[in-house]
């Protein structure tokens, strides 16, 4: 065999290899509306966000527009100026059944993510600089991971 084909079948096989683990598509349609944080749940230690500061994070809202991101003013880590641009796109890692996910994600701590085996995450981008991750969980809700905390958002309008 040319060293050009065997050059060509390893790339193919690199390649079919990062798609199965990890790709971007577009984010399903219900992540378009305003949600809510309604709940939270510790998964770790902290440097900033103590019990306290955490609990005054729920009810706090974001909307996600076709073509507009908004939040709250003093949502969780979020910068305060409106994002120009916004680009959403689904990111989905997958992983055998005996590996952990990432630290920060559902699955790392034991909690329920939308699928199993897969990480699913909403990156909201402003301009071309990814800024937020959300990560789909049970029930059609949203997760987002901060400073030891997991916070997850419901629908509620939209």
């Amino acid at each position: 065999m040319s060293k050009g084909a065997v050059t060509t079948i390893l790339l193919l096989i690199l390649i079919q290899h990062m798609y199965a683990q990890k790709r971007s598509s577009a984010p399903p349609a219900f992540i378009f509306g305003e949600w809510r944080i309604f709940k939270l749940e510790e998964v770790g230690g902290h440097a900033s966000e103590k019990p306290e500061l955490a609990k005054e994070e729920i009810g706090r809202k974001v909307s996600f527009g076709r073509n507009s991101f908004s939040h709250d003013s003093s949502f969780l880590y979020f910068e305060s100026k409106p994002c120009s641009q916004v680009r959403y796109t689904l990111e989905i890692d997958r992983f055998k059944e005996y590996v952990q996910g990432k630290k920060g994600t559902l699955c790392f701590y034991g909690l329920e993510g939308a699928k199993d085996n897969q990480t699913q995450r909403v990156v909201v981008s402003c301009g071309r600089r990814p800024m937020y991750y959300f990560e789909l969980a049970k029930e059609n809700r949203l997760a987002i991971y901060y400073d030891g905390w997991f916070f997850f958002l419901e629908k509620t309008k939209g």
